[in-house]
């Protein structure tokens, strides 16, 4: 274990303490374990945000994992045929610009160093790593935007509630240490009707159940989070979003893509959060 700060981890979805441990897909310093009462599945032991910063950030972490995997003849079989990536990044797009309305505010949590919402709206985002957000924050002030070096808690406390017409969580939630924490901060930021369109990998997928620890969702310790269809729309509920899926064929591909969408009729700046807390 490296010399940065770590967290002992509670169920992400419902705060649960018992859990199953699943070795098969675990690493000696980062287990894996299924929360025993809503089968929610995440990493036990995670880095605290200081150390996605600058330490674990994804460019550092990414360079190395592609190493790892190398070592496997799969692995290179798959880098040799990059070309698919193409058709996997056209359909993501493709995703995001059939989903996010034009018009308005978008922001874009983990936005990495491009911008990558859809022309006609004004660009903000959130990323933790300081590098890649020095590099899209000149991309989105020229479209009227900007992008804050934070955590996705931090930063999204920096902003107004209701300020937002939609969000772009692409490949992000199963990076976030406090992933319902995330999505309730995100509620209280969206106006009313607003959206959020949603891509985490598929941990209910074919092809973890084929490939078990070696399949391509599994990122050792980036993802902290394994979602499947039922608990992803569990913690968008408990955050007050509906969800609604957007996949053809379940369970084929090793993505989820969902649009979670905030009431039109719920109260202004208050969560069903903390609707429970008052």
């Amino acid at each position: 274990m490296e010399n940065y700060a770590i967290r002992t981890r509670l169920c992400p979805c419902c705060d649960h303490t018992a859990y199953t441990s699943l070795p098969q897909y675990s690493l000696p310093d980062w287990p894996i374990v299924r929360c025993e009462r809503c089968d929610f599945v995440y990493l036990r032991i995670a880095p605290e945000d200081a150390a996605l910063v600058e330490d674990l950030a994804w460019e550092k972490t990414a360079a190395e994992e592609a190493s790892r995997r190398k070592t496997f003849w799969f692995y290179r079989l798959d880098y040799a045929t990059r070309f698919r990536l193409k058709l996997g990044g056209a359909l993501d797009r493709r995703f995001v610009t059939h989903n996010v309305e034009p018009g308005g505010r978008v922001l874009d949590i983990g936005c990495g160093a491009s911008n990558r919402i859809p022309p006609g709206m004004v660009p903000f985002g959130i990323e933790v790593s300081k590098g890649l957000a020095q590099r899209s924050d000149r991309i989105f002030r020229e479209h009227g935007g900007r992008v804050v070096n934070a955590s996705a808690a931090d930063g999204l406390d920096g902003f107004s509630d209701r300020f937002f017409d939609r969000a772009i969580l692409r490949s992000y939630l199963e990076h976030e240490l406090r992933p319902r924490l995330i999505l309730e901060k995100l509620y209280r930021k969206l106006k009313p009707g607003g959206t959020a369109v949603v891509k985490v990998p598929d941990f209910g997928c074919i092809g973890r159940r084929i490939m078990g620890q070696k399949w391509c969702g599994f990122r050792y310790p980036d993802h902290q989070n394994y979602f499947t269809r039922r608990t992803l729309a569990e913690m968008a509920s408990r955050a007050g979003f509906t969800c609604e899926f957007k996949n053809i064929l379940v369970g084929l591909n090793d993505n989820l893509y969902a649009v979670l969408t905030k009431p039109a009729g719920e109260i202004p700046h208050e969560s069903p959060a903390e609707k429970v807390a008052s």
